[in-house]
């Protein structure tokens, strides 16, 4: 399955764009989804505040992996950067270089733009792995999830594995991932 879409060069972009990433996903495990959407938003906020031009996302779901490419026609290469611990900014690279198996970037052919590309696995859950479970599902599901938030009964989730804000604590990709 491969999906793309295009967005303006605006901050609130990024949410739609999220939420692209979210509905393109919805049969791959948890973990990866996380991260390719925040890859995706990373990527995205990048576009808006060093290209400063609309974007378009690409993303495609292989057998053992999702490919997210982001495009802008923003001349230059990014660069990781080094920020001290007091810089409000310049990690995003460092987050996308953790979060994904591969990444780079490439030129866009008769343009002065780029795509920015990463690549993120797909391991199976350790039950598929010892073939104790036959049917899909994403984590949540399998746990037997509803989606509705405990804490706010008739508030459903914003479409990720992430609680709704009433929730304490909030549960996040970070967090998961143990650098909270």
């Amino acid at each position: 399955m491969k999906r793309e879409a295009q967005f303006h060069a605006d901050p609130s972009s990024v949410t739609t764009a999220r939420r692209f990433i979210a509905g393109s996903l919805i049969d791959v495990p948890d973990d990866a989804a996380d991260a390719v959407a925040l890859i995706a938003s990373e990527l995205a906020s990048n576009s808006i505040g060093h290209a400063g031009s609309p974007y378009r996302i690409r993303i495609e779901r292989l057998p053992d992996h999702v490919r997210l490419e982001v495009e802008d026609d923003g001349d230059g290469r990014p660069i990781m950067k080094s920020p001290s611990i007091a810089d409000t900014s310049g990690r995003g690279l460092q987050i996308v270089a953790a979060l994904a198996d591969e990444w780079g970037v490439e030129p866009v052919p008769d343009s002065t733009g780029k795509i920015v590309w990463a690549t993120i696995a797909l391991h199976a859950s350790k039950a598929e792995q010892e073939g104790g479970r036959e049917s899909g599902g994403s984590e949540r599901e399998r746990a037997g999830d509803t989606g509705v938030c405990p804490r706010t009964p008739g508030f459903g989730r914003c479409g990720t594995t992430r609680p709704c804000s009433a929730c304490d604590p909030p549960i996040g990709v970070v967090a998961r991932r143990g650098f909270a």
